[in-house]
């Protein structure tokens, strides 16, 4: 990070430009003409709402859009052209954080939005204050407070867009991104790799098609999360993964492709799972034994095979435990008082007479089955 320090200035709002980089947009319309960015936030983020906003309340300038020089970055060395780069008026700006409010303004000075603009209104947003930084790579730790691991953050599929624009644009090493931009759990790692695995698979069989990975990104996050299924393919625990390029081997991109038809949808194909919940209950569990995995191979179905282990067991068991702990819990509030005149005299007293006999009734259940 330079040691240029980043000031609010105010600059003619003409002379700001959208992000053609914005990681939210998507790589269909990144890096394409501004007309067509102007479009796609106009269709995707909801202009007319802020619009109107703006039109009734004016323009909030307690918290400047964020912007860098257009098509000139400054560093250490250079403060003094930075500054004046700052005082000429013509100067170019592209704005990395605000460009809904951008969009909207451009689409209201140029009556491409529906309200009617009063002149009040145009005067206002003819100068804007913007909080300039000198370069992009300066913008990191604010753009990662914000949106990777602060309270605004961008869904996952964008903060790894976002992440893998900073590795091959800015050619920064995933702890050079995770100290810029103050990350201590390896988010930015497991993000990264995350993002490798799909395009593994894009490489490995371009005929699967991966729009519902990148939708439910948060699945995959999810699934490497797992120390079974990473081990079904072959990927290491965080710490270990050297090579993020290459995080599991060719020899694995089979299994890669099996572990994506359980989780996500292939155009008609729909996936074996439907929630999150499935992935760490009964996915996890299946892909630690060999018959189930080959079972869930042959039959594409998660419960036939979460059955085969002993799933609904599991379950029972999980149920057992938790009305075992609810009876211990009572019992310990039942300790010290008098029954007959605390409890029995009370509705709750008829009601533990009910779980007794049930517990009696379920015991008795229980010894049939096994004696048969």
């Amino acid at each position: 990070m330079s040691k240029i320090k980043p000031k609010i200035i105010r600059v003619n709002s003409e002379n700001l430009q959208l992000d053609k980089q914005n990681p939210r947009l998507p790589e269909s319309v990144q890096n394409s003409g501004l007309n067509k960015i102007w479009e796609h936030m106009k269709d995707s983020y909801d202009l007319d709402e802020l619009a109107l906003s703006m039109v009734e309340n004016g323009y909030f300038e307690a918290e400047p859009m964020v912007a860098i020089p257009k098509d000139i970055e400054f560093f250490d060395k250079e403060s003094e052209s930075f500054d004046k780069f700052r005082e000429n008026e013509d100067s170019k700006y592209i704005v990395v954080e605000g460009n809904r409010r951008l969009s909207t303004i451009q689409g209201l000075l140029n009556f491409k939005l529906k309200y009617e603009v009063p002149d009040s209104f145009l005067e206002e947003v003819k100068e804007l204050p913007i909080l300039l930084y000198p370069n992009r790579s300066d913008v990191l730790a604010f753009l990662g407070v914000h949106h990777l691991l602060g309270v605004r953050k961008w869904n996952v599929y964008e903060r790894a867009r976002f992440i893998v624009s900073l590795k091959r644009k800015k050619h920064m090493s995933i702890d050079a991104i995770q100290k810029a931009i103050g990350d201590r759990k390896n988010s930015a790692r497991k993000i990264y790799v995350c993002y490798r695995l799909i395009e593994l698979l894009s490489e490995y069989d371009d005929s699967i098609n991966l729009k519902d990975a990148k939708e439910r990104f948060s699945f995959l996050q999810l699934a490497t999360g797992q120390r079974a299924i990473r081990k079904f393919i072959g990927l290491s625990s965080w710490v270990d993964i050297d090579n993020v390029e290459q995080p599991i081997s060719e020899d694995k991109l089979e299994d890669l492709k099996f572990l994506f038809t359980c989780m996500f949808d292939n155009g008609s194909t729909k996936a074996l799972i439907k929630e999150s919940r499935e992935i760490t209950n009964k996915l996890s569990k299946i892909l630690n034994d060999d018959a189930a995995i080959e079972n869930l191979r042959r039959t594409l179905s998660i419960d036939i095979a979460f059955n085969m282990i002993g799933g609904e067991l599991i379950g029972m068991n999980k149920l057992s435990d938790q009305a075992k702990r609810n009876l211990e819990e009572v019992n310990g509030k039942l300790s010290g008082m008098d029954i007959e005149k605390d409890v029995l005299a009370h509705k709750e007293g008829k009601m533990l007479e009910r779980i007794a006999k049930a517990m009696v009734n379920i015991s008795s259940d229980i010894v049939r089955k096994f004696e048969n």
